[in-house]
């Protein structure tokens, strides 16, 4: 059910339905449109002067839709000031993604998060620069020196 314009116009809490969409707002705060799924559902959201949109991303790529071409359309509303808060986000490959395609904010899991905040090439990585600092500091030309005077 979509308000009528008189119904838009009052400052009142609005609910504004279209297909299985939802979006709530108290006139002055920001508009999420949450659950979109197809081109059509983001003009609309254009429409309502939504603030936010958020397709469930990894609900529409488990259901076989091509999340990209719609992450391409949200990414050019945010023009029109339509930020795109993809949802949803089961996997690192779809974050990256997402991160170089300028999406505004993605949402994820907190234990996918923390999956992600440690990775074995990292560790890796930092601890062979620990070996090689602690190398260099053995190195006769840095012996004798403070540490404070080694950056110096």
């Amino acid at each position: 059910r979509v308000c009528s314009p008189a119904a838009a116009a009052t400052r009142t809490v609005r609910l504004l339905l279209l297909d299985r969409c939802c979006c709530r707002t108290i006139t002055g705060l920001p508009l999420l449109l949450t659950g979109l799924s197809n081109p059509i559902q983001l003009l609309w959201a254009r429409s309502q002067k939504a603030h936010f949109v958020a397709p469930y991303l990894g609900r529409l790529h488990a259901d076989g839709r091509d999340i990209w071409a719609l992450v391409r359309a949200c990414v050019a509303m945010q023009q029109d000031g339509v930020q795109l808060l993809a949802a949803s986000i089961k996997a690192a490959g779809v974050l990256s993604e997402l991160i170089a395609s300028g999406a505004y904010a993605a949402t994820v899991r907190p234990e996918f998060a923390a999956n992600l905040a440690t990775d074995p090439l990292t560790d890796a990585a930092m601890a062979q620069f620990d070996r090689e600092v602690e190398k260099s500091l053995q190195h006769k030309l840095v012996q004798g020196r403070s540490p404070q005077n080694i950056a110096s």
